[in-house]
């Protein structure tokens, strides 16, 4: 029979060999007991060094890993007893990217630094220290020769090391190669010969011109001959057109494979992608893999803008991609830098054992709690022996986003708090509804006068949970407007009003019924967290408003000429208890902008409202991001807006002229369309976001 030993309920006490134990009487029988469950419970190692982050897998593993972003030392201080083996991913540095060749030969991209992941590698002293280096990426070239600059190739990375004293199975993971570059030529004169790219952990890209512009090879697969389970990843660059007419030079490669190549056409124009990077889930978990080592991408003559794809400008910190090389220019355009390496180390130190006291959604255990998440309907039941205090959060569906200029959808309200749930009595079931996100509005052609065209989006669904104090419950976001004169509707949070109102003023966002949010989680007032959508711009300014987000108003459009969508309304980061590392709720948020950090703060972010679309003016035309702080990317869930062909190639928004759908369990609004043609002409329109479903979670002790 299970007793109480150690002030933990159980037959065992959970306490490590070498642990004092916690207050409680000790005898014969606790060791019988003991003995009968396997004995004391095991711990991990001990360690330091590095970025220190803990999480568990579905399989009940608990993981510590230490990532190295600049060199230092792995200190083992005490092996455990759960074995001295560790896993280990060492990343070498990217290669910077060269600047373009006299304004018309574009620069080639660097390639990725090398990659090396080992499992179960065992660690030979305890205690002992194991030296880590991390290679720095390569810096970017120089200015175009034609601009004053004398160097426009970039530098090859630098390898990260990971270091065993006592054994020769030292695990290297080489720098990327440098691009191959033109020879030299007046400006204005013939083409330059091309050079290969230079061979590394992946290569670099090969240069422009006729010549050797082969692409340079990637030598990591070669390296750390003998170690077992341990895979090497590198891969070849791309070749430079060897032609005198083309002038792009070749991407370079990843870890994941080969850069993409050149087509040869004189007549495309389309950027060319450095090779893919490879995923890993050490450093965060199965529910947070990421990407390292992409190689360097080449940006298009006449494009002007960054691949995303491709890495073009800054590489994320500890990620070892490649740089970019430059597009051509009135005086040329430089690449940019490579990204320093990383090594990342982690061990086992426990297994969680967990049962669940209900049932009902898909459930996970974290920091001491059970967590019931609801992304359908469905009924929570709890047993007659259960009488605990709950937490719950309930996020209703977003809106969508309005169909020809529309504006951005409002979120689904937020609400979060606490409510005492007693089956002493018997058991309870409760019902969860989850509501729906407002449906996308389909596409159409612009055939008649003002007024007869495009379609406001539609509204969210509420969600709910019928606990025992009451029934919870959030409403759906307000739809976007759409242009001539729509305003948002109304919901948890409103939608963006609508564009080209033939009015002195645009047409106003949708009123969000929620309260202001107060800026820290807390218990929620009864019409839970919510903001008004965006004004749309007045005549002649194709602009409408940001859908409001839970955590912030849509962004309106000011006086003037538009000339990009508008923001959607900033989201609200999920209470502590549910950042479980290796959840898959909630998307990045604000801390994360203008690109991944890699900090888990910047993760679990819900009901951002969506971005609004945009008319199809001459240059900048764009959507406004969703949730997010700046227009370039959707954050907090929230869908971002169309964008017209004025805007770059290249850029981070859906293609052509879509609204993004808000994320799927986030309650985020959806993305409103864009288009091309106005007035009495015949124009082209793209589809509006869907609003994300909602959301209910539950939490208890565990």
């Amino acid at each position: 029979m299970s007793k109480f030993i150690g002030n933990r309920y159980g037959s065992v006490v959970p306490i490590g060999p070498g642990s004092a134990a916690g207050p409680a009487v000790y005898n014969i029988f606790d060791h019988y007991y003991a003995q009968q469950e396997s004995g004391w419970i095991s711990e991990g190692m001990t360690a330091t060094g590095g970025i220190i982050n803990e999480y568990s897998e579905p399989s009940g593993n608990i993981y510590r890993s230490h990532t190295f972003l600049v060199g230092g030392t792995f200190s083992v201080t005490d092996l455990g007893d759960l074995g001295g083996t560790v896993d280990i991913l060492v990343v070498g540095g990217g290669a910077g990217g060269n600047a373009s060749i006299y304004g018309y030969w574009t620069g080639a991209g660097g390639g990725a630094g090398g990659m090396a992941v080992a499992t179960s590698y065992p660690l030979s002293i305890s205690p002992g220290s194991y030296p880590i280096t991390v290679g720095a990426g390569g810096q970017a070239s120089g200015l175009d020769p034609s601009a004053g600059g004398a160097n426009y190739q970039g530098q090859s990375g630098s390898p990260s090391i990971f270091t065993n004293p006592s054994s020769p199975q030292t695990i290297t993971a080489l720098g990327g190669g440098a691009g191959g570059t033109g020879g030299s030529s007046p400006a204005g004169g013939n083409a330059p010969t091309g050079q290969a790219g230079i061979a590394g952990g992946s290569g670099g890209g090969g240069g422009p011109g006729p010549g050797s512009s082969s692409g340079g090879a990637g030598n990591q697969p070669s390296q750390n001959p003998g170690i077992p389970n341990l895979t090497n990843y590198g891969n070849a660059g791309a070749a430079g057109d060897s032609s005198s007419t083309v002038g792009r030079s070749g991407g370079g490669g990843g870890a994941g494979g080969a850069a993409e190549a050149i087509d040869g056409n004189p007549a495309l124009t389309t950027d060319n992608a450095g090779g893919p990077g490879v995923a890993n889930v050490y450093r965060f978990g199965p529910g947070s893999p990421i990407t390292y080592a992409a190689g360097g991408g080449v940006l298009s003559p006449s494009s002007g803008a960054p691949n995303p794809t491709a890495n073009f400008f800054v590489p994320a910190s500890g990620l070892g991609n490649g740089g970019g090389g430059g597009t051509d220019g009135p005086s040329g355009e430089p690449g940019g830098n490579g990204g320093p390496g990383c090594v990342v180390i982690r061990y086992r130190i426990g297994t969680v054992s967990a049962t669940a006291k209900a049932s009902g959604g898909d459930v996970s255990f974290y920091g001491g709690k059970t967590i019931h998440a609801f992304t359908a309907s469905g009924n929570m039941v709890f047993p007659s022996a259960f009488n605990e205090t709950v937490e719950y959060v309930v996020i209703g569906g977003g809106g969508s986003g309005g169909q020809v200029y529309g504006g951005g959808g409002g979120a689904g309200a937020y609400r979060t708090g606490t409510s005492a749930v007693d089956a002493t009595p018997g058991q309870i079931s409760l019902t969860v509804t989850i509501g729906a996100g407002g449906a996308g509005e389909s596409k159409n052609t612009y055939i008649g006068s003002p007024g007869t065209i495009g379609n406001i989006g539609r509204a969210g669904s509420s969600s709910s949970i019928n606990l025992p104090a009451g029934t919870i419950t959030s409403p759906g976001g307000g739809y976007g407007g759409v242009w001539v004169a729509t305003a948002g509707g109304p919901g948890g949070s409103g939608g963006g009003g609508g564009a080209n109102n033939p009015n002195p003023s645009g047409a106003s966002g949708g009123t969000g019924t929620g309260d202001p949010f107060p800026g820290t989680i807390g218990a929620t007032p009864s019409n839970g967290w919510g903001n008004d959508g965006g004004t749309g711009g007045a005549y002649n300014e194709y602009g409408s408003g940001g859908g409001g987000g839970a955590g912030g108003v849509g962004e309106s459009v000011p006086g003037g000429t538009a000339t990009r969508g508008r923001k959607g309304g900033a989201g609200i980061q999920l209470p502590t208890t549910f950042r479980d590392p290796i959840s898959t709720v909630g998307a990045p948020g604000p801390s994360s902008a203008p690109g991944p950090t890699f900090d888990t703060s910047a993760k679990y972010w819900v009901a951002g409202g969506g971005g609004s679309g945009i008319g199809g003016a001459t240059g900048l035309s764009r959507g406004g991001g969703g949730g997010a702080p700046t227009p370039v990317e959707t954050y907090s869930g929230g869908g971002a807006g169309g964008y017209a062909p004025g805007h770059p190639v290249g850029s981070p928004y859906p293609s052509n002229l879509d609204g993004q759908s808000g994320g799927q369990s986030s309650g985020g609004g959806g993305g409103g369309s864009a288009g091309v043609g106005q007035g009495s002409s015949q124009g082209t329109y793209g589809n509006s976001g869907s609003g994300g479903s909602g959301l209910v979670l539950v939490a208890y002790p565990t």
